[in-house]
């Protein structure tokens, strides 16, 4: 799979999600991150986001 294809394949996983079930909690990697939210974590940063990828807030960890 390429960049743009996981890069879907995540928009539309999220997008799918039903909100009643809780909250979706994705672990990933910074590469990953930065590509789908232009947004690019310190080592260990939590990033908070709402379903249309907008970053809400930040946790940064002692990692």
């Amino acid at each position: 799979m390429n960049r743009k294809e996981l890069f879907e394949t995540l928009k539309e996983l999220i997008a799918d999600w039903d909100n009643s079930e809780g909250n979706l909690i994705l672990v990933t990697h910074y590469v990953i991150i930065g590509g789908m939210l232009g947004y690019y974590p310190s080592s260990g940063e939590l990033v908070i986001t709402d379903k249309n990828l907008e970053v809400l807030d930040s946790i940064k960890t002692n990692y």
